[in-house]
């Protein structure tokens, strides 16, 4: 394994049957966001629930972003990416930011 692929629990993060666990894979808790009274509260509670459950995607669409972007930042020559390869790394992207903002 490299050391820029993520080693935390395997994806895909979701949020759990309690509203405010994330859960991965396998079933298990990633997170436990605790609640404070407050309709407020609640709702920044869920936001930040979506926004843990989606680090994983998010995490996966930048690399692939900053890879098809960075090849001559990072001395390696390389081609252009193709029109396929950014429609689905923007596609990609587009999925992880709408699993954090809840737009699934």
């Amino acid at each position: 394994m490299n050391d820029k692929q993520f080693k935390g629990s395997p994806k895909p993060w979701q949020k759990g049957e309690h509203m405010m666990q994330v859960r991965d894979l396998a079933g298990s808790v990633v997170c436990n966001c605790p609640v404070t009274r407050g309709i407020d509260t609640i709702k920044e509670t869920e936001a930040n629930t979506r926004l843990i459950a989606a680090a994983p995607d998010l995490l996966e669409a930048l690399m692939e972003l900053m890879h098809l972007h960075g090849c001559e930042a990072e001395g390696i020559e390389c081609a252009l990416p193709t029109a396929e390869q950014w429609f689905a790394a923007e596609n990609k992207a587009a999925a992880a930011i709408n699993k954090a903002l809840g737009n699934e």
